[in-house]
């Protein structure tokens, strides 16, 4: 575990990594690496990465990001058309492409990824030493690019857990009983508060954790380590 690493980021890869293993693979890339956006600075964090070397990885985070942001038009989202080297013609001679040509990469394209909301998170990389097949590499990172914004808690790492640690007690209480399943009304019932009291806390709670679900919620309280309220559903 890295530097800064939190339960987010640390359970994520759990998910994550065997993704990134098996896109290098099928795409016959060089490397592969998932870089996200982290409240408290300008850089980007690696979520995940194979075959990347350290500096390429540093750069990735820091001169690409500097470069194209995640607002750039140049990062389409995996529903576009992905675009490489070829979409750019002086980007070799930028500061991150003379890193990729010296560490042996020859060609490549980044994708945005972002949250259910739509707002921008992350980028998903993959470098080549040869030519890829761009065709089947475009078919492959729209589906894998579109996996990953639905099963990675972007606002989560995005925030490390922080706005989960302003949870009050009984919005926590209220969360880990929406992850056992339960309705508002079985939820006010357990807690013995109003359905509309529930759902006020539940509306504080999805503020706080940048979600929009119950879904959402459970998933992320889950990366927070919370434990849904035992006993059966009534």
């Amino acid at each position: 575990m890295g530097a800064g690493d939190g339960f987010p980021v640390t359970v994520t890869r759990a998910t994550i990594d065997p993704i990134v293993r098996t896109c290098r693979t099928e795409l016959s890339a060089s490397a592969v690496a998932i870089t996200y956006a982290h409240a408290a600075e300008a850089r980007h964090r690696v979520l995940s990465s194979s075959g990347y070397p350290r500096e390429v990885l540093d750069d990735l985070s820091a001169d690409f990001v500097r470069t194209f942001p995640l607002t750039s038009s140049v990062l389409g989202r995996p529903t576009n058309r992905a675009r490489f080297w070829e979409d750019f013609p002086g980007m070799p001679r930028t500061l991150f492409g003379r890193v990729l040509v010296r560490n042996g990469y020859r060609d490549g394209t980044s994708v945005g990824l972002g949250d259910p909301r739509g707002a921008p998170r992350g980028v998903l990389h993959l470098s080549f030493a040869t030519d890829p097949h761009k065709q089947t590499v475009r078919h492959i990172i729209r589906v894998v690019g579109q996996l990953l914004e639905s099963l990675v808690p972007w606002d989560a790492l995005f925030w490390d857990g922080e706005r989960a640690g302003q949870l009050t007690a009984r919005e926590t209480e209220v969360l880990a009983a929406v992850m056992s399943g339960r309705s508002n009304r079985e939820i006010a019932a357990h807690l013995g508060i109003a359905v509309r009291t529930v759902a006020t806390h539940l509306e504080s709670v999805y503020r706080k954790l940048g979600t929009s679900s119950r879904t959402r919620a459970a998933v992320v309280g889950a990366y927070m380590g919370l434990v849904p309220t035992p006993g059966q559903v009534s």
